[in-house]
């Protein structure tokens, strides 16, 4: 763990769940990176977010939502953990996600 991005784990079934407080990007500026393999912006109960999959996470199942939060961006990652593939991660992480940012301070 990094300590400009402070991060917790819940390991579930059928999804694990990675959330992540990074406190030196906005959405903004991580859409500005070239790791993502998809990057569709979307809000989180009206906060600018974005659904994301990197570049080497393309057959995982796993998709990561952020979403501005304090001075950064709150980012929600689901993984599914076991086969039959036949859950939508990018839903999950959406789910989780809109369930946090009330919790959470308003963008700086």
């Amino acid at each position: 763990m990094l300590e400009w991005e402070p991060a917790c784990d819940y390991q579930g079934d059928p999804i694990n769940v990675n959330m992540i407080k990074n406190m030196r990007e906005t959405v903004k500026s991580a859409s500005e990176k070239d790791v993502w393999a998809e990057f569709e912006r979307l809000q989180v109960n009206g906060r600018s977010g974005a659904r994301v999959i990197t570049k080497g996470a393309t057959k995982a199942r796993s998709c990561t939502v952020m979403f501005d939060a304090g001075k950064g961006t709150v980012q929600v990652q689901a993984n599914e953990v076991r086969l039959p593939d036949d859950v939508d991660e990018c839903q999950k992480a959406l789910e989780i996600a809109r369930k946090v940012e009330p919790n959470v301070p308003e963008p700086a």
